[in-house]
């Protein structure tokens, strides 16, 4: 079984759940909605319809709880939690299936299972059943009655919000049926996760796959994320990054459990090394060399960065989502193409610039490369072979090219805060809008093996308009160049 298949289990498992309680929940919201109408049929109303303000309509308001109880049990909700256990057991079941496949003599811990189905279950109850649904439906049901009741409001308002609470209206769901959606959906997902993580643990598996399909509102974290691959390593390190939906309490540990945070569908599944594309397993490599001879490329730089009074930034690694993608978009999967594993950028000005490029580019394995992109963007380039062969990058550029760049937020680690402040005020221009186009102009694919006699035109149109919109903004700087170019 592959993890896209298997991801594909577990999603209808708790997709035929989710439909099958969502009906239940809207049923139940129903007869909710039905015995609170009956129980405020009894009150007491002034001749404009306004609830009067007696004894007689508080002693009603004490029955609420009755009435409320009353429909969750002769609607079924409570005994159809207990369909909660077998989609449980079905999530096992197909997990324990997939790591047969995959690890020799593989046999799940009995009593590790039983604890995490348990725990599972009371969770679903106290968060559905019990101080989750207290806390959801029942306090706010008395809340809207206790103001409406001991005001005197209209009592048509009180029925009208009362059913916009509780069973929606065709712009919002039922507040009940929004909750339980989420509390399912994520109850489970976390179950299966933990499952998958319990078991890694034991087998001594290192890589992961995120898988699973994108929905219309998947969060750009799970989309930049579907069908790569990961180490451990990487996905531990993730749960520092912020991003929306992300789930209160995701750590190095619990970000195997919680994923891309509430609501996410997607899995992180474990694999066998063998299954891990050549090109993830020699970015690793790279990466790893890269790091052992950074320094040699630093010396490099900083000596001809001194000689001109220039500015030179920290190492740069490159990452590994950006290797993969890099040798798979650019180099036909041929990581060790990479040229850039490992990398500076000295910034100087218009003055200097060319004196420190001709200098840096007599470390480079084909010397010095001038840049002159159809986007419109210029510099120098050189890439140097380090002493085990990594190849490595060093950029030279001007403050002004930098901050039409890159994003704001690199571009003042760079240059400096005060120096993008200034470029800014001179040119009257947004910072880093060369990286924008950059994005858009990467993100139109158009595959020649594959040509599309319809599609691929307008694509071809958007990515032109895209590198002129491009190419007009970096001329705005060229200004910080000696002329003639380069």
């Amino acid at each position: 079984m592959s993890p896209d298949k298997l991801s594909i289990k577990i999603d209808d498992i708790v997709s035929s759940f989710e439909t099958r309680f969502a009906k239940q929940v809207g049923k139940t919201q129903g007869a909710v909605f039905d015995q609170i109408q009956v129980l405020l049929n009894r009150l007491e109303l002034n001749a404009d319809g306004t609830i009067k303000q007696n004894q007689a309509n508080r002693k009603i308001l004490a029955r609420a709880d009755e009435a409320l109880e009353r429909a969750l049990k002769q609607s079924g909700y409570y005994a159809s939690l207990d369909a909660t256990a077998s989609s449980i057991g079905a999530l096992t079941g197909v997990n324990s299936a997939y790591f047969k496949t995959l690890v020799d003599g593989f046999k799940p811990s009995a009593q590790y299972i039983k604890t995490l189905q348990s725990q599972t279950i009371t969770q679903l109850e106290d968060m559905l059943a019990n101080d989750g649904l207290e806390t959801v439906l029942k306090a706010p049901i008395r809340n809207i009655l206790n103001q409406n009741i001991n005001t005197g409001a209209s009592y048509n308002d009180l029925l009208k919000q009362l059913r916009t609470f509780i069973t929606g209206n065709e712009d919002v769901e039922g507040k009940l049926m929004r909750y339980s959606k989420q509390i399912t959906t994520d109850s489970l997902f976390n179950y299966s996760r933990a499952f998958q993580e319990s078991v890694s643990q034991k087998t001594g598996l290192e890589w992961v796959q995120y898988v699973g399909g994108a929905v219309k509102d998947s969060r750009n974290f799970c989309l930049s994320r579907m069908g790569g691959y990961y180490k451990k390593e990487d996905v531990e390190k993730w749960a520092k990054q912020n991003w929306a939906g992300k789930r209160e309490g995701t750590t190095a540990s619990t970000i195997f459990i919680y994923a891309g945070g509430y609501n996410c569908r997607h899995q992180i599944i474990y694999v066998s090394e063998a299954a891990v594309p050549k090109v993830n397993k020699q970015s690793k490599e790279l990466i790893a060399r890269a790091k052992t001879v950074g320094q040699e490329l630093q010396d490099m730089g900083e000596k001809v960065a001194k000689k001109y009074n220039a500015e030179i930034t920290p190492l740069n690694h490159k990452g590994y989502e950006s290797m993969v993608r890099k040798a798979n978009d650019e180099l036909k999967g041929n990581v060790f193409r990479v040229k850039d594993a490992v990398r500076n950028t000295i910034v100087t000005d218009a003055e200097n610039i060319k004196d420190v490029a001709k200098d840096v580019g007599k470390f480079g394995v084909k010397g010095l490369k001038v840049q002159n992109y159809d986007s419109g963007y210029r510099g120098y380039i050189t890439n140097p072979r380090l002493s085990n062969g990594v190849i490595g990058e060093i950029q030279v550029n001007t403050h002004e090219m930098i901050f039409a760049k890159e994003e704001p937020t690199i571009a003042k680690m760079i240059i400096g805060e005060d120096k993008w402040n200034e470029i800014a005020k001179k040119t009257g221009l947004p910072g880093g809008l060369g990286h924008k186009y950059y994005e858009q102009d990467r993100k139109i694919v158009i595959d020649p093996e594959k040509p599309d006699p319809i599609n691929d035109p307008i694509k071809l149109k958007l990515k032109d308009e895209i590198r002129e919109k491009s190419r007009d903004y970096y001329s705005k700087f060229y200004y910080s160049y000696p002329e003639p170019w380069p």
